[in-house]
């Protein structure tokens, strides 16, 4: 019942692609992650190793999941050490990034590349 009442919340369907990063022994990522893509025919992606940055990032390029299941804490470790590395490797980038609405654009430009 949790499923069918969830989907009304997030569509998923079969052309959806997951990657599964937390336990699924998590009730979030077992009805979300693992009950719903079953239901509606979308793939979900496992990894081998645990959901670190510098697995998780090459796995999301590969992949191209149209949607991540996951916890503040692994997004914070991506951008600080995939992202942040990446906006503020040059001096002009580095004084961009400390001026707000120039950081928001920074972070928008990188999201794309």
């Amino acid at each position: 019942m949790d499923a069918w009442l969830t989907l009304h919340i997030q569509e998923v369907n079969e052309r959806d692609r997951l990657i599964s990063v937390l336990p699924l022994s998590h009730t979030y990522e077992c009805t979300i992650g693992f009950i719903i893509p079953m239901m509606t025919g979308a793939c979900v992606y496992y990894l081998d190793k645990p959901p670190t940055a510098r697995i998780l990032v090459p796995a999301m390029q590969k992949i191209k999941p149209t949607m991540i299941l996951t916890v503040p804490l692994i997004i914070e470790k991506i951008f600080k050490l995939q992202v942040y590395p990446q906006l503020t490797k040059n001096l002009m980038m580095r004084e961009m990034y400390k001026l707000p609405p120039l950081r928001k654009r920074c972070i928008k430009l990188r999201g794309r590349s």
